[in-house]
């Protein structure tokens, strides 16, 4: 199997491959196929920039002192359809954006610039912005101190499946209902 590593492009590009093949007794044949390179998604991370990351709670405590320097930060995104005031979220657990209560204070960020698409509802993801006050942004008073990034680059890291229902929970494949 042949192969090759294409160089970055900055728009689609067709390589064309022909190949020839020559038998023992000087017949040949040819054949041609198109390989088309997509250019480097603009959201791609560079490996250097990921050596300035966080995660969420050592973000609460120390963005005070970060506000206007750009991080990386892993967490589970929280769309702006999650709460009432239409901010989306990051979170360090999941299970936060399916109950009806306060997050703890340093276990979440607000977000706001170029968010991921709702669909990214629950999924892990890894993103890139300024660390900002939420308070001074918005011009709402919080009681507790809360960090909000500008997003400027998103990443994928896992999708969200859920693993669990009543099912699975309480009745296993080999037990019988009756039992």
């Amino acid at each position: 199997m042949p192969s090759f590593t294409a160089s970055d492009v900055d728009a689609i590009t067709t390589l064309t491959f022909e190949l020839v093949i020559t038998d023992g007794m000087g017949a040949t044949d040819t054949a041609m196929t198109n390989v088309i390179i997509n250019p480097t998604a603009d959201n791609e991370v560079p490996n250097a920039l990921l050596e300035d990351s966080l995660l969420i709670n050592k973000l609460y405590y120390e963005y005070t002192q970060r506000v206007g320097e750009k991080v990386w930060v892993m967490g589970y995104f929280g769309n702006t359809a999650i709460n009432e005031d239409g901010v989306a979220f990051l979170v360090d657990n999941m299970l936060q954006l399916d109950v009806d209560e306060a997050f703890p204070h340093h276990s979440f960020t607000r977000l706001d610039g170029a968010l991921p698409p709702d669909t990214w509802q629950r999924d892990l993801i890894l993103i890139y912005g300024e660390i900002k006050d939420y308070a001074t942004q918005s011009g709402e008073p919080t009681i507790q101190p809360t960090p909000l990034i500008t997003v400027e680059k998103y990443e994928l890291i896992s999708e969200f499946e859920q693993r669990n229902n009543w099912d699975k929970i309480f009745l296993t494949t080999d037990v019988a209902p009756e039992n």
